[in-house]
């Protein structure tokens, strides 16, 4: 079918109408799932030392996860890890991408302005092998969610993108996004936080990884069902939520120390924490919107 995504169901074609798709994107940066699943590790870069490193070279390049998500035990991030800097590109390329377009052979493309994706991430614009660098890693890197069933066949295993050139014609860089990223983003419940997403992306100083991952995680959180009512988690709960390490009292004192100290951060989107009862309330923040699953066409 002409602009739309067909997928092969059984004997039924499922398709979904690509204007649906473009309006789908426009009003989204990021699925909500990505935020609360802790694909992308709550670092901002990653050490050949650290412990995160290791584990994953010693594990075949393969950094997994237990969860209890959904319909989703378990995630597995195998190739590249993925940081909170790696998310911080992600949505800026979806946030400062005019329209997703089809090219000929069918792909979805994001045109960008490399420019203004340094923009919305850094204090520095003139960084192009910088950013081409990341745009390679996050390319090399596979997603696989793994279903509680248990049955592989329903495994959802994709990249997120494809390909990254320069179109002579548009002047502008283009992006391929993997199409099975792009089924399971419009099936899913996304979020658009464009007017929080620079200031997130700038957070700077020992322990921004985490305080990225933990503001992305409650603003993940749709309030609008709550009826006013805070949405309250532990402190422990937080850390296995966002992957942060918390196996002994040092890892778990230097979380805390990173809250503390990006306490001001926090509060700016509604996130307080009670020191006496190790437990977060989240308010909701402004400037928010989130936009439910495509249904497919039959």
């Amino acid at each position: 079918m002409e602009n739309a995504l067909v997928e092969q169901n059984n004997s039924n074609q499922l398709s979904f109408d690509f204007a649906d798709i473009q309006n789908k994107f426009n009003r989204s940066i990021t699925t909500t799932d990505e935020v609360r699943t802790s694909i992308y590790a709550p670092v901002s870069k990653v050490s050949a030392n650290s412990a995160l490193y290791k584990n994953f070279v010693n594990n075949g390049r393969r950094r997994e996860i237990e969860c209890n998500f959904s319909d989703i035990s378990g995630i597995e991030i195998s190739g590249e890890l993925l940081t909170q800097t790696h998310k911080d590109i992600v949505d800026a390329i979806l946030a400062t991408n005019d329209k997703i377009l089809v090219n000929n052979e069918g792909d979805f493309v994001a045109h960008i302005s490399m420019y203004k994706v340094l923009k919305y991430i850094s204090n520095s614009t003139n960084n192009y092998k910088w950013l081409d660098d990341k745009i390679s890693e996050i390319k090399r890197s596979v997603i696989t969610l793994k279903p509680k069933n248990g049955n592989k066949k329903d495994r959802i295993e994709f990249n997120i993108f494809d390909t990254l050139y320069y179109d002579d014609d548009k002047k502008m860089y283009g992006v391929i996004l993997n199409k099975r990223f792009v089924k399971w983003f419009i099936g899913t419940l996304t979020m658009d936080y464009r007017k929080h997403l620079k200031d997130i992306a700038v957070l700077s100083g020992k322990g921004n990884g985490f305080i990225k991952a933990v503001i992305r995680f409650f603003i993940s959180q749709d309030m609008n069902s709550r009826n006013g009512k805070a949405y309250v988690i532990s402190l422990d709960t937080l850390l296995e939520k966002v992957d942060q390490p918390r196996e002994n009292d040092r890892q778990r004192k230097s979380a805390v120390g990173y809250i503390n100290a990006f306490k001001v951060d926090l509060e700016k989107y509604c996130i307080e924490y009670d020191k006496k009862t190790k437990t977060f309330f989240y308010h909701g923040a402004d400037n928010l919107y989130f936009t439910g699953p495509l249904k497919a066409l039959q």
